[in-house]
């Protein structure tokens, strides 16, 4: 386990991966919000399918 966790924190940029979580957690939240809001369609554009 402490292999695992020194390979992660050389290879891993935290703030680039902070900012990834962020950023899908806002589109998550747009597309549930678009669906609540009835724009069906909408959603499944931005979600891509």
């Amino acid at each position: 386990m402490d292999n695992v966790k020194r390979w992660f924190n050389q290879n891993v940029d935290k703030k680039q991966m902070t900012t990834l979580i962020v950023t899908s957690a806002a589109i998550g939240l747009a597309v549930y919000g678009a669906r609540k809001a009835g724009f069906g369609t909408v959603a499944t554009v931005v979600k891509g399918g």
